[in-house]
C-alpha cells in the first residue's frame, strides 16, 4: 500500500486524471470557492479576537495563569472552572486518538466490551473503537482519522453546545469519483482540513497547485509511515454534497451513519482508565461551580442587610452630629443690631445653608430607608420652623427681616413680604434697612425688590440714610450672587441720600463690587462704609476707590469717617489704590485697614498715606506687613493724630524698632494720654521696646486694654511694664500677656501692679513659663485680695522649677541652651527644627532621641505652638515618621503657618516613601497654612496624591514649593487642576510665590501651569524652570504670563526655550512687571536677538531689577554689546550674571566701555564664568570696571582663558584697589600662554 501511495503514476492516486489539465470551475465551484473566502474572513476575525483573549490571560487555565499558585478552589470562577472542563476533555480525546494512530495492525480482531461509563463522549468513542468485520485495514485507517475529528467535536459539543462535527458518508466513496471525473480532490474548507487530520499541513486557502504541492510532500512522506496510517492521506470529493453545503437533515443522517463506523481494537482496560479519569473530572467540575455559587449566595445574603443597617446608622449619627455641633458651639448666634450696626460680624451662611441641605438629603434618605423614623425627623422640623416675624418687633424706622438665619426662597420671601402687608398702604418713615444674616436665591431678591419699588414709589424710602446688605449671598453660586447683589441694589438705585452703606461678609470680586453699583455710586453724602470679611482682590479695591468714593474726581474730598477694610485680599495693589483714598478724607475719624494681605512694600505706601488723617480716633492696621520701616511711617503719622485713642497694631511686624518709634511719638504728642486702647501683640517684640512702651503707661489716663501677647518680652519686660502699670493707667481694666517668655519673678510683679485698681477685671499672663511656686505665690496674693477671678487660665503655663534664677543669672551657656530649648518649645513666633541638621536614616528610637533633644517630651500629649516646622534633610522611616506624626504633629495647634517637609524621604521605597509622606500629611490635616514645601522628594503622580490631606483644603495658601521632584506631565497636571485651583476653576487662587524647578513634566506640564495662571493673579514670584519644558510650551508659558500676571517680583524661566514669538512675548509679559526685582532666564535660548528684546522692555518700561540672570544663551561678542546701552539705566541692579555666553575679550571691552562710570552704582556680584575671556578681557575689567563699583563683593571669571600672567596681573591690580577678597575661585581657569601679550 506504502508502494501504492508513493508511486506518482498510479492513477488511482492522482489529483487528476493522466494526461488531462484540470476541468474548469463549475458554477458551483465558483460559488463554492467564493463562500470559502467569506468564511475565511470569519475565521480569520475569530481566530483574532481567540488570540487577543488569550494574550490577555482570559483564555487561560487556572493552572497556567501567573497567580495560580496564590488562588484556591474556592476563588475559582465559573469561566475559570468552564475552561478546566473544555481543555481537560479536549486532552483526553487528543491522548486517546493519538494512541490509535500509533497502534500497530492488529493480527487478529477480537470484540471488546465497551466499559460503562456516564461520560457520553467515551461510550461514543467505546462503541465506535470496534473495527467492522470484513473491513480492510485501509478502510479502517480511514475511519480512524474520520473518528478523530468526531471524537474530538463531540468532545467540544459537550461543553460549549455550539456545534457538531459529522462526516459525511459520501465522502468514503469520493476517490473513486475523482479517479473518474479527473477533478481536484483535496481539502476545500476547513470542514474537510480537520476530516483529513491536516490542519497544520494543508492552507485550503492557497492556489490549487499549491495545494497540489502540499498533499504530494505528504504523501512522499507517506512512504516511512506505517500501513495503517497511509489511508488517512486519502481525500474526498467537495462536490455539491460537501457537508459544508449539505442540509441540515443530511448532515444529521450522515453523522447517525458515521457513528456505526468502527475503528481499530483498543485496549479495554485503557479504555476504562480514561473514561474513570473524565467522569473524576467532571465530578470535581461540578462540585467546585457548586461552591463557588453556595458562596456568592451567602455574600449576597449576608452583606445585604449589614450594608442597608449601615446606611441606617450613619444617618443618625451624621444628623446628631449637626445638631450637637449647632447647639454646642452657636456657630451662628447673632444679636440684633441698632440702626449703625456692629463693627464687624463673622460669616456662617455657608455653614447654615450647607448644614440645613445635608440634614434635609439625610432625612429624606432615612425615611424611605426606615419609617419608623419619621417621628424623629418631624420632631426636629419642628424646632426648626420658622417663627413668623412681626414686624413690629422692630422700630418703626427700621425695614428689617428678623429672625434665625435661613436660605429665602421664593415662597419664603412671600412670607415675610407679607408680613409688612399691614404698614404697606401708609408705611412709615424707614431710615435704616437691613438684609443681613440671610441668604437669598435670586426669585427672593426680585420678590424683595418689588416690595421695595412700592415702599419707593409710596415715599417711603425719603430719609433712608443706612442700608445694611452684610452676609445675604453666602452659599449663592456666583452667578446667582452676583444678580442677587445687582437687584437689591438696582431696586435702592434711585436713593442718593446714603449715609451708611454696609456689604461686609460677601464674597466680592471685582464683579460683586460692580454688581452692586446701583447702592454704591454716586452717594455724595456716604460716611460710613464697611467692606469686611469680602474676599476683595486689588482689582476690586482699585473699583472702590476710584470708581465709588473717588467718584468726583482726586480734587474732590469725600466726607468719609468710617471705613473699614478687613480680611481681604487685596495685597500690595490694594494697599497702593486705598492709599490714594487717604489724602481725600480729611474728616475720617475710623480707619480699619487690617488683614489685607499687603506686604512691605503696600503698607509702607498705606502707612506713609496716614500722615494727612488729622481728627483719626480709632486705627486698626492689624494683620499687615510693614516691618520697621513701616513702623517709622506709622509713628510719623501718629505724632498729628491728637484725638486718637485706640490703635490696633497687632501682627504687624513692626518688631522693637517700630514700637519704640510710634511709642516716642505718641508720648510726645498729646494723644498718649487719651488712649483707651493698645494692641501691640505679635510683633517679635523683646524687652529692649518695653522702656518705649511704659513711658505711655505712665502718662496715660484713659488706657482701658494693652495686649501685648505672643512677643518675648521675658520677665524682665515684663517687670518693665508692672513698674509703669503701678504709676499710671488708673483706668485699666484689662492686661493680655499671654505667651511672653515670662517667668515668675515676672508675673507676679504684674499682678502686683494691677491688683490694686479698682477698674482692672482681667489678666491674661498664660503660656508663659512661671513655676509652680510662682503660681501658687500668685494666688495667695489674689485670694488676699479677694480677687481670685482676676486671674485667666493657666492651662498652657510651663511650670519650670528653675525658671526665675536663669532669668536673674542667665550669663552661662548652659542657662543660654535651656532658654533657647524652652522657647523653641513654646513659642509661637518660632521656627520647629532639628538642632542636628546632619543627613540620617531616622527610624522610631532615633525619632524618639531627636524629638527629646529639641525639647519635645514624647510621653506627653500637651498642645505644642509653632507658627514654622520644618523636617528637611532626613529620610524617615514606616516607623519613624510614625512617632514624628503621634509625638510631635497630631500635637501642633493652628497657629502653624508654615511646613517643611522637604527631602524627607531619600533613598526609601516607592511604597514605604509613599506611606511616610501620607502618615505625616495626614497628621497635618486640618492647618490653615500660609506655605508649603515639598520639595526634594521624589513624587510622582501618586506621591503628589499621597500629600492630598496637607494640601487640600488650602483656601488661604500663599507660598507653593515643588522643587527637584521629578514630577511627570500627569503629576503637574493634578497639582495645577487639584491642588492650585483648590478654591474652584472660577475662583482666584490664593498663590502668591509658585516654585516648580528641576522637574520632568515636558510640554504637557508645562501647559497644563499656563493653563492656570489666568486664575493666580495675585503671583509675585514664579518660579517655573529646568522643567524640560519645549519651544510651544515656554510660548505659551509667556503667553499666560504676559496676559495674566501684572504683579510679579521675581521670575525665573530658566532653561525653557524662548525664539522668535517667545521672545516676544516674554518681552511683552516682562514689561506688564512694574514691581519686578529678579529675572531669571539661564538657557533660555533667547540669542542676542531675544536678549537684546528683553533688556529693551526693562528699560522702555523703566523697571528696576535687583538681580538678572543671562547666561547660557549664546549672547556672543555682538550680544553682549548690545546689552550695555540698554542696561545702563539699572541704577539699583545688585547681581548680573553672564556666564556661558560664547563672549571674547574683544566683546568683553566693548561692554565695559560702553558702560559709564556711574552704572550699576551698587553692583554687588558681576559673574563671567565659562566664556571665552582671556587675559586682555579680564584686565579691562578689574582695571575699568571694578573701580567704579564701590559694592562690588565678589567677581567671578572662573573657567576662561586667562593667562597665569594675566591672573596675575589681576590679582595685582585688586590688590592694589584693596579688594583683592572680591575674586572669586579660578582653579577650572585655563591658562593660555599665548594670551600673554594681550
Amino acid at each position: 500500500m506504502a508502494a501504492q501511495i508513493a508511486d506518482r503514476n498510479n492513477a488511482g492516486m492522482s489529483f487528476n486524471s493522466t494526461g488531462e489539465s484540470p476541468t474548469p470551475l463549475s458554477k458551483l465551484e465558483a460559488t463554492r470557492l467564493a463562500l470559502a473566502q467569506e468564511q475565511k474572513k470569519r475565521i480569520d476575525a475569530a481566530v483574532a479576537r481567540v488570540t487577543s483573549k488569550k494574550e490577555n490571560g482570559k483564555r487561560k487555565v487556572v493552572g497556567d495563569r501567573p497567580d495560580a499558585g496564590h488562588r484556591s478552589k474556592k476563588s475559582k470562577t465559573v469561566v475559570d472552572v468552564a475552561n478546566d472542563q473544555v481543555d481537560k476533555k479536549n486532552s483526553i480525546a487528543r491522548r486517546m486518538v493519538d494512541r490509535f494512530a500509533t497502534m500497530p495492525e492488529p493480527e487478529h480482531e477480537e470484540e471488546v466490551e465497551p466499559p460503562t461509563t456516564r461520560s457520553v463522549s467515551t461510550q461514543q468513542f467505546v462503541a465506535r473503537s470496534t473495527s467492522v468485520e470484513g473491513a480492510s485495514p485501509s478502510d479502517n485507517a480511514l475511519r480512524e482519522t474520520t473518528e478523530k475529528v468526531v471524537v474530538t467535536t463531540t468532545t467540544v459539543k459537550e461543553v460549549k453546545v455550539t456545534e457538531s462535527a459529522v462526516v459525511s458518508e459520501e465522502d468514503e466513496a469520493a476517490p473513486a469519483e475523482d479517479e473518474e471525473t479527473g477533478e481536484w480532490d483535496g481539502p476545500t474548507t476547513n470542514f474537510h482540513v480537520k476530516q483529513l487530520g491536516l490542519d497544520d499541513k494543508v492552507d485550503i486557502y492557497a492556489p490549487v497547485a499549491q495545494q497540489q504541492e502540499d498533499v504530494q510532500r505528504i504523501r512522499e512522506r507517506a512512504k516511512y509511515m506505517p500501513s495503517e496510517s497511509i489511508n488517512t492521506l486519502k481525500t474526498t470529493s467537495d462536490s455539491e454534497n460537501d457537508a459544508d453545503f449539505a442540509p441540515k437533515e443530511l448532515l444529521s443522517q450522515e453523522s447517525e451513519e458515521s457513528d456505526t463506523v468502527s475503528l481499530p481494537e483498543v485496549d479495554a482496560s485503557e479504555t476504562r482508565e480514561l473514561a474513570e479519569e473524565t467522569e473524576e473530572f467532571e465530578k470535581q467540575t461540578a462540585l467546585q461551580t457548586a461552591e463557588i455559587r453556595r458562596t456568592w449566595t451567602k455574600r449576597v445574603l449576608v452583606y445585604t442587610p449589614l450594608f442597608l443597617v449601615a446606611i441606617v446608622v450613619l444617618v443618625f449619627a451624621l444628623l446628631f452630629a449637626i445638631d450637637w455641633s449647632q447647639e454646642t458651639f452657636q456657630f451662628c448666634e447673632v444679636d440684633a443690631e441698632s440702626v449703625e450696626g456692629s463693627e464687624e460680624l463673622f460669616s456662617c451662611a455657608s455653614f447654615v445653608e450647607t448644614q440645613s441641605l445635608i440634614k434635609s438629603t439625610l432625612r429624606e434618605t432615612a425615611e424611605k430607608v426606615q419609617e419608623t423614623v419619621q417621628s424623629y425627623f418631624d420632631g426636629h422640623s419642628t424646632k426648626a420652623a420658622k417663627a413668623p416675624f412681626d414686624p413690629m418687633a422692630t422700630t418703626k424706622t427700621v425695614l428689617s427681616f428678623e429672625g434665625e438665619r435661613e436660605l429665602v426662597t421664593e415662597t419664603r420671601a412671600h412670607e415675610l413680604v407679607h408680613s409688612y402687608a399691614d404698614v404697606e398702604a401708609q408705611p412709615p418713615a424707614f431710615t435704616h434697612v437691613t438684609l443681613r444674616n440671610k441668604s437669598y436665591t435670586l426669585e427672593a431678591a426680585r420678590v424683595i425688590a418689588a416690595l421695595f419699588s412700592r415702599l419707593e414709589a409710596r415715599g417711603a424710602f425719603a430719609q433712608l440714610t443706612s442700608v445694611d446688605f452684610a452676609d445675604m449671598i453666602a452659599g449663592r453660586p456666583e452667578d446667582e450672587a452676583l444678580q442677587v447683589l445687582a437687584t437689591l441694589c438696582d431696586a435702592l438705585g434711585g436713593i442718593k441720600t446714603l449715609t451708611r452703606i454696609d456689604l461686609s461678609d460677601n464674597a466680592l470680586g471685582e464683579k460683586g463690587v460692580r454688581a452692586c453699583f446701583g447702592l454704591l455710586q454716586r452717594q455724595e453724602k456716604l460716611r460710613h462704609v464697611f467692606f469686611c470679611n469680602n474676599g476683595i482682590s486689588a482689582a476690586a479695591a482699585g473699583v472702590i476707590a476710584d470708581e465709588v468714593l473717588l467718584f468726583r474726581g482726586l480734587d474732590a474730598p469725600t466726607k468719609l469717617e468710617t471705613f473699614h477694610f478687613y480680611n481681604n485680599m487685596s495685597g500690595d495693589g490694594g494697599a497702593v489704590a486705598l492709599a490714594k483714598l487717604l489724602p481725600l478724607s480729611p474728616a475720617l475719624k475710623d480707619l480699619r485697614f487690617s488683614a489685607t494681605r499687603a506686604q512691605r512694600d503696600g503698607s509702607l505706601a498705606f502707612a506713609t498715606a496716614l500722615a494727612s488723617l488729622k481728627k483719626l480716633e480709632k486705627l486698626d492696621l492689624s494683620d499687615n506687613t510693614f516691618k520697621a520701616q513701616g513702623g517709622q511711617a506709622i509713628a510719623r503719622a501718629v505724632k498729628s493724630m491728637p484725638y486718637l485713642v485706640e490703635i490696633n497694631l497687632r501682627d504687624a511686624a513692626i518688631e522693637d524698632d517700630g514700637v519704640v518709634a510710634i511709642a516716642n511719638a505718641l508720648h510726645e504728642s498729646s494723644a498718649a494720654a487719651g488712649l483707651t486702647a493698645l494692641d501691640v501683640s505679635g510683633n517679635d517684640l523683646t524687652a529692649e521696646s518695653m522702656p518705649a512702651l511704659a513711658q505711655i503707661l505712665r502718662v496715660t489716663g484713659a488706657l482701658r486694654v494693652l495686649q501685648v501677647e505672643e512677643n518675648e518680652i521675658g520677665s524682665k519686660g515684663a517687670k518693665t511694664l508692672a513698674k509703669a502699670l503701678e504709676i499710671g493707667s488708673p483706668a485699666l481694666e484689662k492686661v493680655v500677656a499671654n505667651v511672653n517668655e515670662i517667668g515668675a519673678s515676672g508675673a507676679l510683679a504684674l499682678v502686683k501692679a494691677v491688683v490694686d485698681k479698682k477698674a482692672f477685671t482681667k489678666l491674661d499672663i498664660d503660656g508663659n513659663q512661671i513655676s509652680a511656686d510662682g503660681v501658687v505665690n500668685i494666688e495667695t496674693l489674689l485670694q488676699s485680695k479677694n480677687k481670685s477671678d482676676m486671674l485667666g487660665s493657666l492651662e498652657d503655663n510651663d511650670e519650670d522649677e528653675e525658671e526665675e534664677e536663669e532669668e536673674e543669672e542667665a550669663t552661662s551657656v548652659e542657662d543660654v541652651t535651656v532658654m533657647l530649648e524652652k522657647k523653641l518649645a513654646i513659642s509661637p513666633e518660632t521656627s520647629f527644627e532639628f538642632e542636628n541638621k546632619s543627613r540620617e536614616v531616622v527610624d522610631a528610637a532615633r525619632a524618639q532621641q531627636l524629638l527629646e533633644a529639641a525639647g519635645i517630651k514624647v510621653s506627653e500629649r500637651s498642645p505644642l505652638h509653632f507658627k514654622s516646622i520644618s523636617l528637611r534633610g532626613k529620610s524617615y522611616t514606616d516607623s519613624g515618621a510614625q512617632v514624628i506624626a503621634d509625638s510631635f504633629l497630631s500635637r501642633l495647634q493652628n497657629d502653624l503657618k508654615v511646613v517643611d517637609l522637604a527631602d524627607v524621604i531619600a533613598g526609601r521605597h516607592e511604597d514605604e516613601a509613599l506611606r511616610v509622606l501620607s502618615v505625616m500629611c495626614h497628621a497635618l490635616q486640618g492647618h490653615v497654612l500660609d506655605e508649603i514645601d515639598l520639595s526634594d522628594n521624589a513624587l510622582g503622580e501618586k506621591g503628589v496624591r499621597a500629600c492630598f490631606d496637607l494640601l487640600i483644603p488650602q483656601p488661604t495658601l500663599r507660598r507653593l514649593l515643588f522643587c527637584n521632584n521629578g514630577i511627570s506631565a500627569a503629576a503637574a497636571s493634578v497639582i495645577a487642576q487639584e491642588i492650585v485651583l483648590q478654591n474652584g476653576k472660577d475662583a482666584q487662587s490664593t498663590l502668591e510665590e509658585f516654585h516648580f524647578y528641576n522637574n520632568m513634566s515636558g510640554h504637557d506640564g508645562c501647559v497644563a501651569v499656563a493653563n492656570v495662571l489666568a486664575q493666580c493673579k495675585k503671583l509675585t514670584l514664579l518660579r517655573y524652570a529646568s522643567a524640560r519644558a519645549g519651544l510651544e510650551a515656554s510660548e505659551q508659558m509667556a503667553r499666560s504670563v504676559n496676559t495674566h500676571l501684572r504683579d510679579l517680583k521675581s521670575l525665573d524661566l530658566s532653561d525653557c526655550s524662548f525664539e522668535d514669538e517667545g521672545a516676544t512675548q516674554l518681552a511683552d509679559a516682562i514689561s506688564k512687571q512694574p514691581s519686578l526685582q529678579s529675572l531669571k532666564l539661564r538657557d533660555a535660548s533667547l540669542g542676542a536677538e531675544g536678549a537684546a528684546k528683553v533688556a529693551k522692555a526693562l528699560a522702555n518700561s523703566n523697571i528696576q531689577l535687583l538681580e538678572l540672570d543671562l547666561s547660557g544663551n549664546e549672547l556672543a561678542d555682538e550680544g553682549i554689546a548690545a546689552l550695555a546701552p540698554l542696561l545702563k539705566s539699572q541704577s539699583l541692579l545688585k547681581v548680573l550674571r553672564l556666564d556661558e555666553n560664547e563672549v571674547t575679550s574683544d566683546g568683553l571691552k566693548e561692554f565695559v566701555v560702553a558702560l559709564s562710570a556711574d552704572s550699576f552704582p551698587v553692583l554687588e556680584e558681576l559673574s563671567l564664568c565659562g566664556n571665552e575671556i582671556t587675559a586682555k578681557g579680564a584686565i579691562a575689567v578689574v582695571d575699568s570696571f571694578v573701580p567704579s563699583k564701590p559694592a562690588l563683593v565678589r567677581l567671578e571669571l572662573d573657567t576662561n582663558m586667562i593667562s597665569d600672567k594675566g591672573v596675575g596681573h589681576v590679582k595685582a591690580s585688586l590688590a592694589k584697589q584693596g579688594k583683592s577678597s572680591i575674586l572669586g575661585s579660578l582653579e577650572e581657569n585655563d591658562g593660555d600662554e599665548e594670551s600673554d601679550d594681550e
